[in-house]
């Protein structure tokens, strides 16, 4: 299903986080998918993505796995959030707000360091929660 076409459910990209050691290599990254897309496979995307970082066989399996947990987590957020949205616009994004306290308490070397509550509405397209921590970590 195309973007465009995902009446009844909620447009959304889904945060994944490659942070795995394979053959001595650190592979860290952040990649945002569209679980409603099906334009590029999970598949697909992971042996292009793997054969870039020259990773294969048990890595590439690794990768693969994490990346359709994640996906499918973050899918099921999607939709249990949505649940609470009954209009939806022409582009598939809901009219209504879904507001929820984040809850924040950042630990190093055992000690609390930072510590922080505010609330987020999770449908506001112009509210990214990986520019707020980007943005929270530079200052």
């Amino acid at each position: 299903m195309a973007t465009g076409e995902r009446k009844g459910r909620i447009a959304g990209l889904v945060p994944v986080f490659i942070n795995l050691i394979i053959d001595e290599k650190k592979i860290r990254d952040v990649i945002l998918w569209d679980p409603w897309d099906s334009t590029v496979s999970v598949s697909m995307f992971v042996v292009n993505y793997c054969r870039d970082l020259q990773v294969a066989g048990a890595g590439m399996e690794a990768v693969m796995k994490s990346m359709r947990w994640q996906i499918q987590r973050g899918a099921e957020v999607l939709v249990k959030a949505s649940e609470h949205c009954l209009e939806w616009d022409a582009a598939g994004r809901p009219r209504a707000e879904c507001i929820r306290s984040i809850f924040l308490d950042v630990t190093a070397s055992g000690q609390s360091i930072f510590r922080d509550q505010f609330l987020w509405n999770i449908f506001n397209p112009d509210a990214d929660l990986l520019d707020l921590v980007r943005e929270m970590c530079t200052t």
